[in-house]
This record gives C-alpha cells, structure tokens and sequence, in this order.
C-alpha cells in the first residue's frame, strides 16, 4: 500500500490561476530483482500491477477538473539499497504507479529504512 497524499497543484483558468487538492493512494503486489553491486549495495527493480484511486477539488466557485477516479495498471520502479550488518538497510526508489484516472497518473520518489529478521 502506498499513501500519495494530498498536493496542491497551481493550474490556469481564463485570466487566473488556481489550486486543485489532489488526494490519493495506491495498492500494489510486485515482483523485486536485486543486482549486487558490492557486498552492501544494490540496485533493484520493481515490476507489478497497482490498483489507483484519486480524488481532486478546487476552491468553491473555480472551475473544477474532472480527476476522480480508480484505475489498475502497470507498476514499475528501480532504487538502491544498502545494507547493514545488524539487518537494517537504507532505501532510495522512483517507482511509477500509472494511471490513476483519465486525467491523472500517479508516481513517487520515497527514502526509507528496512529490517529484517
């Protein structure tokens, strides 16, 4: 499961802008392929299918943008990884979720820490 989160994204209407509030969150099963680099570090690669959900609105009286919707499509991603000897690792990936509605598509850059036991 992957949280998108809430944005704000600046867009023209006639003479001005706006800001659409964009909420969203994705489910996902994957496949990860390591390539060791050295004893610690690795790249990796992410394929799979992820299940999307948006959600959008503008302010009252604005014009709105059609962005609400649910899509299932392609996952795939690559990162690095380093690894600890006590089991703990350091994550860094860009993974594209695809489409999230018609108007819409959905992707990440996420830094993190495993462990495992």
């Amino acid at each position: 499961y992957q949280d998108i989160a809430s944005h704000k994204v600046s867009y023209y209407v006639g003479n001005g802008t706006t800001e659409l509030t964009a909420r969203g969150h994705s489910s996902y099963l994957a496949g990860k392929v390591n390539a060791p680099l050295t004893q610690r570090l690795s790249l990796y690669g992410k394929l799979g299918v992820a299940r999307n959900s948006v959600t959008g609105s503008t302010p009252a009286g604005q014009t709105q943008i059609p962005i609400d919707g649910s899509k299932t499509g392609l996952l795939a991603g690559f990162g690095i990884q380093y690894d600890y000897d006590f089991g703990l690792s350091l994550r860094g990936e860009v993974t594209s979720y695809g489409s999230s509605s018609d108007h819409s598509n959905a992707a990440a850059i996420n830094f993190g820490v495993a462990y495992r036991f």
